[in-house]
């Protein structure tokens, strides 16, 4: 009995935390009125970063692993989504218009 516990597949567990970051992906563009598939996209412009951040911030408070959440934005490793992270800390202070952001995707991931 232990040996099937052992060889239990765990995919459908890593299904689910991309679901929730791809749902707030496509939240965060219709919020914005980004085109759908922006955020997966290299375009490092303010506007696309910082929406990026945000999403990279709310997944990563829902458990989500840094890896799962860069392949989530395409070619990408874990340290941007760890420097997304501080951004999206030091811009939710300084910014309004971020913040709310902020507090509306927080409300789609519950």
């Amino acid at each position: 009995m232990q040996l099937a516990l052992i060889d239990a597949p765990r995919r459908p567990r890593v299904r689910i935390g991309l679901a929730l970051i791809h749902n707030l992906t496509a939240r965060a563009e219709e919020l914005t009125g980004m085109k759908a598939g922006a955020l997966q996209t290299t375009h490092r412009g303010r506007d696309t970063s910082w929406v990026r951040f945000a999403v990279m911030k709310v997944a990563r408070e829902h458990g989500r692993s840094l890896l799962s959440i860069a392949r989530c934005f395409g070619k990408m490793d874990h340290t941007s989504v760890i420097y997304g992270i501080k951004r999206a800390v030091e811009l939710e202070q300084d910014d309004k218009e971020f913040a709310e952001l902020m507090k509306l995707l927080r409300r789609e991931a519950v």
